[in-house]
């Protein structure tokens, strides 16, 4: 008799309370005879039981660069998207980077194992800028993934300030 573990994370997923068992299924050991396997069945209970699956985890979204012609943080019409920018999501665990395209854009993802036992990595993550050689930031160094508004950086060129003696 071998007993399979049927994986229920949908339901976990939509209720929070809902736990799986394994469900034993019968396979006779004999070649003679067709193999006859019963259905495995999900059977919700209301404690929790050790999974023994690991389920995998995934994030992603657009990320965009742009210049922040007048250095506001806010894209603004007219302001064009920065091509070229580094672009990462970093937690536990988990870095991918890309660079945004010619109009600042970047389709950035993170994948994952979730084992039992372990915290949900999602809530952690973090999407953040390399900033390029010659410009600053306008807006926040970085946004969690959790960001209810679109994850965008805003860059200005970085031109050095004149200081009164006359040296920048």
């Amino acid at each position: 008799m071998r007993r399979t573990l049927v994986p229920c994370l949908l339901m976990i997923l939509m209720t929070g309370a809902v736990s799986c068992r394994a469900v034993s299924t019968t396979t006779p050991t004999t070649t003679a005879a067709p193999t006859v396997m019963s259905t495995p069945a999900v059977v919700p209970t209301t404690t929790s039981l050790p999974m023994e699956e690991a389920f995998p985890g995934f994030w992603d979204d657009y990320v965009y660069a742009w210049l922040d012609k007048d250095a506001n943080g806010v894209w603004d019409e007219g302001e064009t998207g920065l091509p070229g920018v580094s672009l990462a999501v970093t937690g536990p665990g988990i870095s991918n980077t890309i660079c945004s395209d010619e109009e600042g854009k970047a389709h950035l993802a993170a994948k994952w194992i979730l084992r039992p036992g372990t915290p949900d990595p999602e809530d952690k993550l973090v999407v953040h800028p390399t900033v390029p050689l010659g410009y600053r930031l306008t807006t926040v160094p970085q946004l969690p993934t959790t960001h209810a508004g679109p994850l965008q950086f805003g860059f200005v060129l970085d031109v050095p300030t004149p200081t009164p003696d006359g040296e920048g």
